[in-house]
């Protein structure tokens, strides 16, 4: 019995907690390895998923008008960033980051939602601005 509640309680602390990113690294993060390494790849796939997170909030009644950008000019500009003349391959794979993005963070407020307005914990809004502002600068908006 004690093993089990030992396990229980191991298995309980290594789960994220509710609200947490389901992402390893935040946009914040993964623009910060960008300016180190300079790797365009990074900057694509903060794109996607930018695009995701500003798709799903863009469909909310209740999305802070600050944040409503054309994601699809977003997804678009990725194309064009990681592959000069993209083929549809490209695309293909894009759409599926796309989508896996979508799903994430889909997950993401789905669990906030549960606790507290997704638009107003910490963790969140902070994905929330900074998407924006590298859309708006990205966008030239």
């Amino acid at each position: 019995m004690k093993k089990l509640i030992s396990v229980g309680l191991l298995l309980s602390m290594s789960l994220p907690a509710v609200g947490s990113s389901p992402f390893e690294k935040s946009v914040e993060q993964m623009l910060s390895e960008f300016n180190q390494t300079k790797d365009v790849k990074l900057v694509g796939n903060v794109l996607i998923r930018c695009a995701s997170l500003l798709t799903i909030t863009n469909a909310i009644k209740g999305a802070p008008e600050a944040i409503q950008i054309d994601p699809n000019k977003l997804f678009v500009s990725s194309l064009k960033l990681r592959e000069e003349n993209p083929d549809s391959d490209d695309v293909s794979r894009t759409l599926e980051e796309f989508r896996e993005y979508s799903k994430q963070y889909q997950t993401w407020f789905k669990n906030t939602s549960e606790d507290s307005n997704p638009f107003e914990t910490k963790e969140l809004k902070k994905e929330f601005q900074i998407c924006d502002e590298s859309a708006r600068q990205f966008l030239d908006q």
